[in-house]
């Protein structure tokens, strides 16, 4: 008879006992895909407020980078251009990003989303069995927080959900590596998920992750002391790793209005608003075309346009409360302090903190606290599952719960366009809740119910609008075509009445969402020209040089039109509508038109590069603002000591001509990529040449091949001296911080390899 070794067998139970996992873990899958089959196998693209206007040309613009070789450095093409790099929502060292390299954007688009999802049901799943949940009521709350309503919300900002799919792996990281501190491979694991979420693009979800991670250890009867100091371990060794990212970050934030913080208005914006809450436990679908958006305040913004997870998981949670008081106490403070700051401005509680809380301010949008409050809800909801159905009495709470759903699903059919969805959706329930009474294995009913729910709500909850919708903007040709008749970039602004006018493509099957999203892209803004060249001084970035923010305030101060405003922050070019020519004939030429919009070139507007021969001076920024808006358009001030060159004689005469500025000399482009731009000068005399794209630190600049100082140009330019003769200038960008990034990033890797062995002769192991 031939025996098997002890270490043989182990790892075949092992094994086998994952096999049974593979049926659980692939529901969610199934799930997830069948959601996205529009766009996975369809002709059809996802829609979200930030899926065409901000993710899909992330992902246009880092294919051409990516696949031309370069380090994506500058953002030339957003908001009069912008550091790139650094801008942590570009997430350009994001791992999975390199989906680019293989898919077309709007592939990669669809797949980013999708296998984020699905990260975070099968992310769920694993914890609650790592935490003796049954495989069935693991499989409804990871359901619920992978495939439910808040995660599918979340598909608005592709950011967040990237982020929501790391948050159970670095829970279940972290937890783990509790369990054996010495163990490499286990520091490993619970440094890699948060380093994920961070070169995601959301460093604030790596605290919030962190936090719960911390209870949910709590837990486990782990001491606060050890907890905290192994956190803090995970997140100095976690923040070494991701240097090569974050140390350029912190140079790029010290430029930008997030490092002032943002208004108590503006940190409070999107807030959660408690009337969604009646979605927990009713399919009602809030937003765009359902509940009326005065009904839940001006401000209003549907990014969670269904919390609905299903009936099994709400009346979980309900039921699990008692039980996680007694068991798990810290879990659940953490979700209901989590709960009240997703409130937002609804309540008190986040404008306070917003005022006591150093860096709270920097960030906005408190919706996004819900999804990691409704995660401890669902770690919550499966335990409160597995005890509820194993008591007979309990199953009759769960079938009132059911039916409360129910009913409120049925009074608020008039709102959905799926109201017969609903109907198979309630004699389903009803049946599957009846067989749950009556099965010894009622689990097995309830996780059939959720599946159908989720199918059914998530269908509805996801829209999609054929790829059409996404092709070039029509305004975009023309820009191009001014580009090359010009020989130099032309940048273009974008009147706020150009985004108020929107297009109907309901007769054409679109929904409300599509119609705005095309109208936007027409109108080119937030960034749906940058793909096609189009370069813009109205663009979106979630960081914005505080340079712009000073010329912009005053210029509002000073009740300066938008047209002369777009001049003043470099645009040659504006968009604007048929209801405005009027208003800005005496002030634009029309160049071409795309039915509702009109494109036309700014009168006088300030040349892209020009040599100026007597430029004005100012000790401060400020200074500088209001003396652009009081100097003539030929003149140029600069935030510098006056050249020694410069005479108070020399100079034009009031009321001289923007093109008078050529007097001096002549500049021709020579090469242009998006971090670096070479031009040829020929100068009469000596002068200054003034490119009008952003000014910040890390740009340099060379005459000749001779290091020369950039200066601040009308607050928001660069500026160089330049001598008499024919000169090569040249501009080139340089991410700052990088090297000791990456220094540092070595030392994280080298720290997260040596700090399990000191550990190990410091803590005791403890099996887990």
């Amino acid at each position: 008879m031939s025996s098997v070794p002890a270490g043989n067998a182990s790892a075949g139970r092992e094994s086998l006992r994952w096999l049974r996992e593979v049926p659980h873990l692939a529901l969610g899958l199934v799930l997830l895909e069948w959601l996205f089959r529009h766009a996975w196998i369809g002709d059809e693209v996802v829609l979200g407020a930030d899926v065409g206007l901000f993710a899909l040309p992330r992902f246009q613009l880092l294919t051409e980078l990516w696949r031309g070789g370069s380090l994506p450095g500058w953002n030339p093409w957003f908001s009069g251009g912008a550091p790139l790099y650094g801008d942590l929502s570009f997430a350009v060292l994001y791992p999975l990003n390199a989906l680019v390299l293989v898919l077309e954007p709007l592939e990669a688009l669809a797949v980013y989303l999708m296998g984020h999802l699905a990260l975070g049901y099968v992310g769920t799943y694993v914890l609650l069995r790592d935490r003796r949940c049954g495989r069935h009521a693991a499989a409804i709350a990871a359901l619920a927080f992978g495939a439910g309503g808040v995660a599918l919300g979340h598909v608005h900002t592709p950011i967040y959900v990237a982020t929501t799919g790391w948050l159970p792996w670095c829970v279940l990281g972290f937890v783990r590596w509790q369990r054996a501190p010495s163990s490499s491979r286990r520091l490993a694991l619970a440094v890699a998920p948060f380093a994920l979420t961070f070169l995601a693009g959301s460093p604030e979800t790596c605290a919030t992750a962190a936090g719960i991670a911390l209870l949910v250890a709590r837990g486990d009867g782990w001491r606060w002391t050890r907890l905290a100091g192994g956190m803090l371990l995970v997140g100095v060794v976690t923040a070494l790793c991701c240097a090569a990212l974050l140390v350029p970050a912190l140079f790029v934030i010290a430029e930008s209005t997030r490092a002032a913080g943002l208004s108590a208005s503006e940190a409070g914006r999107w807030s959660l608003s408690p009337l969604q809450l009646a979605q927990l436990v009713a399919p009602l679908r809030v937003g765009y075309e359902r509940l009326p958006v005065e009904a839940l305040g001006s401000d209003y913004r549907p990014w969670h346009t269904s919390l609905y997870a299903g009936v099994a998981p709400f009346a979980g949670l309900v039921l699990g409360l008692g039980l996680a008081w007694r068991t798990q106490r810290a879990v659940l403070v953490g979700a209901g302090a989590l709960l009240l700051l997703a409130f937002g401005s609804y309540t008190p509680l986040y404008p306070l903190l917003s005022e006591w809380v150093p860096g709270l301010r920097a960030f906005r949008y408190p919706a996004k606290l819900f999804v990691p409050a409704w995660f401890l809800g669902c770690l919550i909801a499966g335990p409160g599952l597995a005890r509820a159905c194993a008591d007979a009495r309990l199953r009759g709470v769960v079938l009132g719960i059911g039916g409360l759903a129910l009913a409120l699903s049925a009074g608020a059919a008039w709102w959905s366009t799926v109201a017969a969805a609903w109907g198979v959706l309630a004699v389903g329930s009803a049946l599957a809740a009846a067989a749950c009474l009556a099965t010894r294995r009622p689990l097995r009913w309830l996780l059939a119910l959720t599946l159908l729910e989720l199918a059914i709500a998530g269908d509805a909850q996801l829209e999609t609008a054929p790829r059409g919708l996404f092709e070039p903007p029509m305004l975009a040709q023309a820009v191009q075509r001014e580009q090359q008749r010009h020989g130099v970039p032309q940048r273009v602004g974008t009147l706020s009445s150009a985004l108020e006018l929107g297009i109907d493509l309901s007769p054409h099957g679109a929904t409300r969402m599509a119609s705005e999203q095309a109208s936007w892209r027409q109108a080119l803004l937030p960034n749906a020209g940058a793909p096609y060249g189009v370069r813009t001084v109205t663009g979106f970035s979630s960081i914005t040089l505080a340079r712009g923010r000073v010329l912009r305030d005053l210029g509002n101060e000073l009740d300066v039109s938008e047209a002369e405003l777009n001049a003043l922050l470099g645009a040659q070019l504006l968009v604007y509508t048929l209801g405005d020519v009027a208003d800005v004939a005496s002030a634009v030429t029309p160049v071409a038109d795309a039915g509702l919009w009109r494109l036309g070139r700014i009168d006088g507007a300030l040349p892209w590069v020009a040599l100026y021969r007597a430029p004005r001076f100012a000790g401060s920024t400020q200074e500088a603002a209001q003396q652009r808006f009081v100097a003539p358009h030929s003149r140029v001030v600069l935030e510098a000591e006056p050249f020694a060159w410069v005479s108070e004689s020399v100079g034009y005469e009031p009321g001289e001509r923007a093109e008078d500025a050529f007097a001096v000399g002549r500049v021709a482009l020579s090469r242009l990529e998006h971090d670096r731009v070479e031009l040829q000068v020929v100068a009469n005399e000596p002068c200054v040449l003034v490119l009008r794209e952003s000014y910040a630190s890390g740009w340099e600049a060379t005459v000749d091949g001779e290091s020369v100082r950039i200066v601040p140009a009308d607050v928001v330019f660069r500026a160089v001296e330049v001598p008499a003769g024919a000169h090569a200038v040249r501009f080139h960008y340089r991410v700052r911080g990088l090297l000791l990034g990456v220094v540092l990033s070595v030392l994280g890797v080298l720290v997260c390899l040596a700090l399990p062995w000191v550990l190990g002769r410091l803590l005791p192991a403890r099996s887990g």
